[in-house]
């Protein structure tokens, strides 16, 4: 695409050779994410409207990897609020290792 440049035709012949390990990437990515949306809504879809279905999910949780929608504490108070314990030490669980 970008071959009338050689500078830029570099652009377009790493993505080719990096398309396998990019797809690769993706899928492994793309994986992980819908466990992560799928526990979220397991979680939280009770309580929370953020998490009532996994697209709502999804969009939760790209929001709070960007740093865009501080949910944290509205997400604990609503995992604390379970009729036991173990539910906060798993949003814990859940939340950090998404965030890291």
């Amino acid at each position: 695409i970008l071959d009338f440049q050689p500078r830029m035709s570099l652009i377009t012949r790493t993505l080719r050779l990096a398309s396998t390990d990019l797809f690769h990437y993706v899928c492994l990515f793309s994986f992980i994410f819908i466990g992560y949306a799928s526990m979220g809504t397991f979680l939280l879809g009770d309580r929370l409207p953020q998490f009532q279905n996994l697209g709502n999910s999804c969009s939760a949780l790209f929001r709070i990897v960007m740093g865009w929608d501080p949910l944290y504490r509205a997400m604990f108070r609503a995992a604390s609020k379970s009729k036991t314990q173990s539910t906060a030490v798993v949003f814990l669980v859940f939340y950090w290792s998404w965030i890291i």
